[in-house]
């Protein structure tokens, strides 16, 4: 091996960095291997406070499996109760969406809850990379809060200078109007406690 290394040393230099190669990848999955867990507990906990900051009295949620007829942006959609989820005297006090969108200023991702009337009870941004006018995109989404979901009609002046910010937002809180539409009428013709029905699948966590 030595002998055919002197010859040929490129024949070295791509066996040593054949080796470097296997060694990081070893480490990196090492490392992937032992934060991923923590990273995804800190996306949940993320996640629990922002249904809590948007839905007052939330104590558990259900997230309905998305099928292709959401919006693309929409990232969960869930059900959420005013008791644990083995509580039988729980009773559903509104829907929780989670939607991610982007643009050329970066992306944003929000969480809005809306009740069982179609009136947004609450909206905030868990992550928004927007390079311009920050505080006018945050400000502009609370306006929304008290809007038929339908019929989304801010409750004071849009704030200018987020112009690209403010399309992408309004672009989200259409397609959470759609997932509404889709979430609140198959929640009723479903009963998604009864086990001899496969239409909706949930994912059960609790708040509290």
């Amino acid at each position: 091996m030595k002998k055919l290394f002197e010859k040929k040393p490129m024949v070295y230099y791509t066996f040593v960095l054949a080796v470097v190669s296997i060694a990081c990848g070893v480490v990196i999955g090492g490392v992937n291997y032992l934060t991923a867990p923590v990273i995804a507990d800190n996306l949940l906990e993320a996640k629990v406070e922002a249904f809590e900051t948007v839905l007052e009295g939330i104590v558990s949620f259900e997230e309905i499996e998305l099928t292709d007829d959401y919006p693309s942006s929409i990232q969960s959609v869930n059900m959420a109760y005013d008791a644990k989820i083995t509580d039988s005297s729980k009773q559903l006090i509104g829907y929780i969406y989670e939607a991610y969108n982007t643009n050329k200023f970066g992306d944003m991702t929000v969480v809005v809850s809306v009740g069982l009337d179609g009136k947004v009870l609450g909206a905030t941004f868990v992550a928004i990379e927007q390079s311009l006018n920050v505080p006018a995109t945050r400000t502009n989404l609370s306006l929304y809060i008290g809007s038929d979901i339908t019929d989304l009609t801010p409750s004071g002046d849009i704030l200018a200078g987020a112009t690209y910010s403010l399309a992408t937002l309004n672009e989200m809180l259409v397609d959470i109007a759609t997932a509404h539409n889709l979430a609140a009428s198959e929640t009723i013709a479903v009963n998604p406690f009864n086990k001899n029905q496969n239409e909706l699948k949930f994912i059960i966590s609790e708040v509290a």
